[in-house]
């Protein structure tokens, strides 16, 4: 079906109720537009966006479909705005396990010359076989090293020069 055609079939309400699709749907546009939300300061005050063509519900149903039962919509990028490309419905763990207050960017150096660029110490941990304890305590500034690891948080701007051939771990 085309943009600018109504399909009768998309529900917007069950018993008089908001479909999960809908609510889900008026819950992003509401994060990313509407700055007494409470989740504005997360979503739209830090700029994120609902693409253009998802303003319409049923542009967004027609790209994302029905909501699965046990699924929350989940974008890729997570800095990335809600857009088609970007989004997917998924498990909620995902989100949970994104946590920016979680996340840690970081480099781990093996002595042997391999350079990781990772986002989740538990990750790393479990990929290469250490303690995730003992991968937050490097980052933490409490150990040396770990497993032949050494640990540098990234911060935008230079440190980002020592990752440019680095394996992606996130």
């Amino acid at each position: 079906m085309g943009r600018g055609k109504k399909n009768q079939d998309i529900q917007r309400y069950v018993d008089g109720r908001h479909t999960p699709t809908y609510s889900c749907w008026a819950n992003i546009k509401s994060r990313c537009l509407n700055p007494n939300h409470p989740r504005y300061s997360k979503y739209g005050g830090r700029g994120i966006k609902i693409y253009d063509g998802w303003l319409d519900y049923e542009n967004f149903y027609e790209d994302m479909g029905k909501k699965p039962d046990g699924l929350a919509l989940i974008r890729i990028d997570k800095k990335g705005d809600f857009e088609p490309g970007n989004c997917y419905w998924g498990k909620p763990q995902v989100l949970s396990s994104r946590n920016r207050k979680e996340e840690w960017v970081f480099a781990a150096i093996h002595r042997d010359g391999e350079v990781v660029a990772a986002s989740s110490r538990s990750k790393f941990a479990k990929e290469y076989g250490l303690n995730v304890a003992d991968v937050g305590r490097c980052l933490d500034g409490e150990l040396d090293e770990c497993g032949g690891w050494s640990f540098k948080k990234l911060t935008k701007g230079s440190d980002i020069e020592l990752i440019r051939d680095a394996k992606l771990l996130f």
